[in-house]
């Protein structure tokens, strides 16, 4: 069974087990990279198939349920609940989904077309500086920039967001 260290935190070193075929897919959609005997997997995709019970993932001998994985990456991205919510339901309408640059972000690719979703909370306030830098940010990079709000009942709302000029008022 492969070794593994979810990224892009470089945790780890894990055991995952699990039927062939689904760890071929896991590594075809994201793997990172691979160092000595260790693969280096995104860790959402670790997440979404440990929450579906298709794979086991040990830390030595110890057996990891979903949520002590999420207790753990918790330390790292306090998004963590939103973020796999969002990357859920992506992945449900059968998109391969990826992590984004920033903690809350993910990539989709569509086509030709790269999607970065820009993931928030309702209830947190966001000022229009940090959209517009978001916006910017996925525009030089040639990705169509989307925002995934996530309200306090888990409901997810996309928008797809454009940056316009608007004339001086005199």
């Amino acid at each position: 069974m492969p070794k593994i260290l979810l990224e892009p935190y470089g945790l780890g070193v894990y055991e995952v087990i699990g039927d062939e075929k689904i760890i071929s897919r896991i590594l075809e959609k994201s793997l990172y990279g691979k160092s000595d005997d260790v693969l280096h997997v995104d860790y959402l995709e670790i997440l979404y198939h440990l929450y579906r019970d298709t794979i086991i993932v040990k830390e030595g001998d110890k057996q990891l349920s979903f949520y002590d994985l999420v207790s753990t990456l918790s330390k790292y991205n306090e998004n963590i609940w939103v973020v796999f919510e969002v990357f859920l339901d992506i992945r449900r309408r059968g998109r391969v989904v990826k992590s984004g640059v920033y903690e809350s972000s993910l990539i989709v690719q569509k086509g030709n077309d790269i999607i970065e979703y820009h993931i928030m909370e309702e209830s947190k306030l966001v000022k229009v500086s940090e959209i517009e830098r978001l916006v910017l940010f996925s525009r030089k990079n040639n990705r169509e920039p989307v925002l995934a709000i996530v309200d306090r009942n888990g409901n997810l709302t996309y928008y797809a967001v454009e940056r316009i000029k608007l004339p001086k008022i005199s």
